[in-house]
């Protein structure tokens, strides 16, 4: 116990002076195929910080609007080539909720002092090219093709996690606790064994269908739930991305999901301005006898609770400074919109 306590304590100092960061899970708004920064052969680093504009209609019928900022750093080390020490560190004060408030514009307040803390800190090993073994607090949305229903990629699951590649595709099995929300010290928060997953993703088509089912015991609740994403050709190097998500309480029936479809839409229409405007649209559903499990879902601004419609636009505004912009907009009884800019580092 006290050599964990020292790795950890070994992290947050390390963590401090880290100008970017190396992470396992995966945001709406993070790219899967955002280059690593090697430094060397044991460490690596990624990152990102985003600043933007939000506002939002509450289930209260009130509004909130404030200028905000996320920053995500973190490290990955490699020790001796044997194992793997793997921290995250980002801003936000709850499990699902990254943004700092710069500037409220209900109250006045204004800080631009970053507050982070260490949401994940584990210990990986490989074993071969098929077996991968993880302990401690773990990234939440491993291998999530989910938008949804998947967890927060910046939260965590304080446990143990498997993962083996076989035939029928990759099988992870976790266990572990997601408990005290609020508290994103992993050294100190309150534990309780109260989260079981077992998940399966396969690839299909030479990649362009991807599917994904699981069984996951939250607490009382059990959920089944599957994802499948599909990519359409419709021209050499065009692509028309659709995507369906649910999931399902076994016992009352209670639904989460959505459905929708994506493109590079300026490309599609011309030819031209690869990566300048991508959009998608989707209908999302949630229903409010899920609303503690919606609660740690994946950036849970994306869907309100009931009904809702969610329209999402991104681009890159430069490659050589790695600056991207993104906006989206949801209706439904949580109305809302946000625009932001991303500065990967």
């Amino acid at each position: 116990m006290k050599k964990f306590l020292a790795t950890i304590s070994l992290m947050s100092l390390l963590s401090q002076n880290a100008m970017a960061v190396s992470r396992d899970f995966r945001p709406d708004y993070l790219s899967e195929d955002e280059e690593l920064k090697e430094l060397n052969h044991s460490v690596t680093l990624n990152g990102q910080l985003q600043t933007g504009y939000v506002n939002k209609r509450l289930t209260d019928g009130s509004h909130r609007s404030a200028i905000f900022d996320r920053l995500s750093i973190g490290i990955r080390v490699s020790v001796a080539g044997y194992f793997e020490i793997v921290s995250l560190i980002a801003t936000g004060p709850s499990y699902a909720v990254l943004e700092d408030t710069i500037y409220d514009t209900h109250t006045g307040d204004f800080d631009l002092m970053p507050k982070l803390n260490v949401r994940q800190l584990y210990i990986e090993r490989k074993f071969g090219d098929y077996v991968r073994a993880q302990f401690g607090a773990l990234s939440s949305a491993e291998g999530d093709i989910a938008n949804l229903i998947g967890l927060d990629g910046a939260g965590f699951v304080d446990g143990g996690r498997v993962q083996v590649n076989t035939k029928l595709g990759d099988i992870a099995v976790t266990v572990g606790s997601i408990d005290d929300y609020n508290n994103l010290n992993p050294i100190t928060r309150d534990r309780s064994l109260n989260y079981i997953e077992l998940k399966v993703s396969q690839e299909f088509l030479k990649n362009f269908l991807k599917a994904q089912i699981g069984i996951e015991k939250f607490g009382e609740q059990v959920l089944a739930k599957g994802a499948v994403k599909l990519d359409i050709p419709v021209a050499t190097g065009k692509i028309i991305e659709l995507m369906a998500e649910s999931m399902i309480n076994v016992k009352s029936g209670s639904i989460m999901g959505s459905a929708g479809v994506s493109a590079d839409i300026l490309n599609l229409i011309t030819g031209k301005f690869k990566d300048r405007l991508k959009l998608g649209v989707a209908y999302t559903y949630v229903s409010s006898e899920l609303s503690d499990r919606f609660n740690i879902s994946t950036n849970t601004f994306t869907a309100p609770q009931g009904h809702g419609v969610l329209i999402k636009m991104g681009g890159n505004i430069s490659s050589e400074y790695s600056l991207t912009w993104n906006a989206e907009i949801r209706g439904g009884e949580t109305a809302g919109a946000q625009v932001f800019v991303t500065k990967g580092l």
